[in-house]
Formats: C-alpha cells, structure tokens, sequence
C-alpha cells in the first residue's frame, strides 16, 4: 500500500525526503499543501534551519523548530485550534507535572510555557500513540524524524520501508 501522497506540483511526482525535509513531507501531507507550498509555508515561518536547491526546487535543509520564536505553537497560524503536546521521560514528567506545585519556584505553567506545549505527557513510543489515536490528523515529532498520523495511518514521507514505530515521542501536534 503507497502511504505516500505529498506531491511535488512542478513536477506531479511523490515528495522524497531529501536534504531533511521529512517535517514539511508530513505537514504537507497532513493540511494537503503541495510540497512547494509546505516548503514556502516552513520557510515562511522560520521553521527551517536552512533551503538548498536542486533540480530547480526549493528544500529545506535540517528542518528545525528552534528558529521560530513561537517554536511549535507556530503551527497554530495554520490551525487556530492545532494542539501541541510534549512527551518527557518518567523522571521529568514526574518532576515537571506530578509534583508541580510542590516547589514554589516552578509551576506546570511555567512547564508547558518554557516547552511551548499545550499539554504534557509521559513519553511514549510511536506505536503507542497510533494505536491511542484512530481518528485524526497528527504531526509526530520523534528526535530525528517527523511523521503524519492520519486516521490511524502513518505516513512515513515517501520511506515506506523505514520503520519509526518503536522511536519516542518528542512532540505532537493535532490538527
């Protein structure tokens, strides 16, 4: 089965993830954007590290999230009601969000402020997460690999051999 359908509109074929643009392949394939638009959206909105060109196309290079001042709250402007969550390890999580409170100099405002998350959870692997979300539209941010989840099928940009479901979860953002 092809799960890959961000199409290059110069050209009609099948995005393939060069140069690192795994995140605009997933974005685009998630808001049904060309990849040229996704591209000019990522760049637009500092969410690229750096564009190359080749064969006469625009890629972006190392996508990044460091570079927007809004980090991933950015996605918002293409979604108002987009939904960012952030995944820690047991210790932060327990830290950060359980005993929140607890210490009066850090709060899980402060938390989810400095992450630029929505919410906060327990890390977990990819596969936990498409078996918890059946319905939907998801951009999978892992540590070196973004996906979409849409409808309960991860799109795996244009790689349909790469397995990602047993990599964590660094962020999510539903649409």
């Amino acid at each position: 089965m092809n799960r890959n359908i961000s199409i290059i509109k110069a050209t009609g074929k099948p995005a393939a993830n060069l140069h690192g643009s795994c995140a605009v392949i997933a974005l685009s394939n998630i808001i049904g954007m060309t990849y040229e638009q996704a591209t000019d959206w990522s760049i637009k909105n500092r969410l690229a590290a750096r564009v190359i060109k080749s064969n006469g196309l625009e890629h972006v290079a190392g996508t990044t999230y460091g570079k927007s001042p809004d980090g991933f709250q950015t996605y918002k402007k293409l979604r108002p009601n987009a939904k960012v969550t952030r995944y820690l390890s047991q210790h932060l999580f327990n830290y950060y969000v359980r005993d929140a409170g607890k210490d009066a100099n850090w709060s899980l405002e402060q938390t989810l402020e400095q992450s630029q998350a929505d919410a906060i959870e327990r890390r977990m692997k990819i596969s936990t997460f498409v078996k918890n979300n059946p319905k939907g539209r998801h951009l999978i941010i892992t540590r070196d690999h973004a996906l979409a989840l849409i409808n309960g099928v991860l799109y795996n940009n244009n790689n349909e051999n790469g397995r990602y479901s047993n990599q964590y979860l660094n962020y999510t953002v539903k649409f």
